[in-house]
């Protein structure tokens, strides 16, 4: 199940969930310049469990339904909730959020999109940080709050956003996930995991898989255990910088427990310096004349 409704600040005890409608914007209404705020809150997500999986997107999804003002371009935030709020569903009579009760929220926007006027097309908003705490940290969910970025001079400027049951109308998260990382893997490893040291060497650039098969690749570290011998960058690039031995690891960024490693050795490369030999004196070559002789 979900909840959604809107308020205004005009109506300061009004509860507005009885209307099939979401607005986000500003208006006048009794004579007062409203803002209009919208607040949606899904109770009922899919069983995900976290443990095994990882979300890779959370796309929450509006349709527009209405545009007033002159705007040509609406950018929207969607501001985290942080206190509770009545779960009645929107359309029913007992809906009581209203603007003198509204629950407390983020003070910056952690998504935005921009709609455009006269556009119906859905929009969304990449919540999947939000998400993934609303699994792991119960008592979070309490939605999420959409609201104008800026308001502007124009007091009719607003959009309004379908609210209706049906499920072409009303709004919904779109979710994506796959398997979590279990074990990484370095590949492209230099031959007998050797590499050289001298004028002529140039880096190497290293990779690594995730297992198990399909999973989201994840932020990693890169490390070598003795810098003297080689250095490697944030994306598995190693620089030799002497002669000897060195670990070479990568592990998750969030899980140092999931890692690889091998030990690079690094040799000294003797080629240093070609010199031709057999040159000709003064580096000059002379053409030789020469004839045959035979008798009358």
């Amino acid at each position: 199940e979900d909840s959604y409704t809107y308020s205004a600040d005009s109506y300061q005890n009004t509860c507005l969930g009885f209307e099939q409608q979401l607005k986000v914007g500003s208006s006048i209404w009794q004579g007062d310049n409203d803002t209009f705020d919208t607040y949606i809150k899904f109770k009922d997500l899919p069983q995900i469990p976290m443990e095994d999986y990882k979300l890779e997107s959370a796309l929450l999804m509006v349709t527009p339904k209405g545009f007033v003002g002159t705007w040509e371009e609406m950018e929207i935030g969607a501001y985290e909730v942080t206190g509770s709020w009545n779960n009645d569903l929107t359309g029913q009579s007992g809906s009581r959020l209203c603007y003198s009760n509204r629950p407390a929220t983020s003070d910056t926007a952690f998504s935005t999109a921009t709609f455009v006027r006269g556009d119906t097309a859905a929009g969304g908003f990449e919540v999947a940080n939000l998400v993934e705490r609303w699994y792991n940290e119960a008592g979070t969910n309490y939605g999420v709050k959409l609201s104008a970025t800026t308001i502007s001079d124009d007091p009719w400027d607003s959009i309004t956003f379908h609210s209706s049951r049906s499920d072409t109308g009303r709004p919904y998260l779109s979710i994506t996930y796959k398997p979590a990382v279990t074990d990484i893997t370095i590949t492209n490893r230099p031959a007998n995991d050797r590499m050289s040291y001298g004028a002529f060497d140039i880096p190497y650039h290293l990779t690594c898989e995730f297992g198990p098969e399909g999973a989201a690749p994840e932020e990693v570290v890169w490390e070598s255990s003795n810098t003297d011998v080689a250095d490697i960058s944030s994306d598995g690039t190693v620089w030799p910088n002497g002669f000897g031995t060195t670990e070479i690891s990568v592990r998750l960024l969030h899980n140092s427990a999931i890692y690889d490693s091998f030990t690079l050795t690094v040799y000294r490369n003797e080629l240093e310096k070609l010199t031709i030999t057999g040159r000709p004196e003064n580096d000059e070559l002379q053409r030789l004349q020469t004839c045959q002789l035979g008798a009358e």
